[in-house]
């Protein structure tokens, strides 16, 4: 079973995804999902917690990602699982896709954190308050990120394997390897 949760920034959706994505249902879920988030002008998906995927939803990521291109969404992922890096590896799928870094991470709450926060003044000077919603981190991926997370090769790695940056010369080959076999 799915479970998706979502944090709205003022251009910025993160999403959430725990559990597995290998029933119909659960691939329609993040679709129906990642589609409501329209208005955004980037879309990243949370990858951490999924322990496995099958075919439906490796489609779906594909399918999602040519949706979000010609919605002129950037759609990212951020933090695969080892399920997820195996599935795209073996339909040799993982270049067609955005892999968010931890410092991407960063940069991009940085960047529609500050939009909030001069919404937020907007609003307490008149200007109405629907330039973008904030829910808080009390579960999310901001707090997540801005703790410091160690970054393991395709961004924050909760078990902590390496130092938080971008993915390393030797990852990269490591994983360019895996779609040469």
């Amino acid at each position: 079973m799915l479970t998706l949760r979502v944090e709205n920034f003022t251009d910025l959706a993160v999403f959430e995804c725990k559990g597995r994505i290998v029933h119909s249902d659960d691939v329609f879920k993040l679709r129906d999902g990642v589609q409501s988030q329209d208005a955004a002008r980037v879309i990243v998906l949370d990858l951490s917690e999924v322990e496995a995927i099958g075919g439906g939803g490796l489609g779906m990521l594909a399918f999602l990602e040519h949706w979000a291109r010609e919605q002129h969404i950037r759609l990212k992922l951020f933090c695969l699982s080892e399920s997820v890096v195996e599935g795209l590896a073996q339909t040799r799928s993982l270049p067609r896709f955005e892999i968010a870094t931890f410092q991407g991470m960063m940069d991009l709450l940085t960047q529609f954190n500050q939009r909030d926060d001069e919404c937020t003044v907007a609003a307490e000077c008149g200007v109405p308050e629907n330039c973008g919603i904030s829910r808080g981190a009390s579960w999310g991926t901001r707090r997540q990120v801005t703790q410091g997370l160690k970054a393991g090769p395709f961004g924050a790695n909760r078990t902590g394997v390496s130092a938080p940056g971008d993915i390393s010369p030797k990852t990269q080959a490591e994983a360019q390897a895996a779609f040469v076999s």
